[in-house]
C-alpha cells in the first residue's frame, strides 16, 4: 500500500485590521481561511479548523491526501 499523507500548501496574507496587522493562512483546496496575529499563529488555527472539519466532514482529508515523493531534487537548467 502507498504511504499516503495530508499536506496542503498554506497561503499567507497580512491585512489591517483597526489599526492592527493580521494574519490570514489560506488552505486553497478546501477554501478554508483563519487567522493569528503572527503567521505562525494562522497556521496553527487553520490546522485546528481544519480537524474540526475533519471530524465532521471524514470526506474532506480526501482532497489533501498525496502520495509521499520518493525524492525531491533540485534541477538546474
Amino acid at each position: 500500500m502507498e504511504d499516503k499523507e495530508l499536506s496542503f500548501e498554506a497561503v499567507i496574507t497580512e491585512e489591517i485590521n483597526e489599526d492592527k496587522k493580521i494574519y490570514n493562512a489560506t488552505c486553497e483546496e478546501l477554501g478554508i481561511t483563519d487567522f493569528g496575529d503572527t503567521p505562525e499563529e494562522a497556521i496553527e488555527n487553520l490546522k485546528k479548523g481544519l480537524e474540526l472539519l475533519f471530524e465532521v466532514e471524514p470526506s474532506k482529508k480526501e482532497l489533501l491526501i498525496k502520495s509521499k515523493p520518493i525524492m525531491i531534487k533540485k534541477v538546474i537548467l
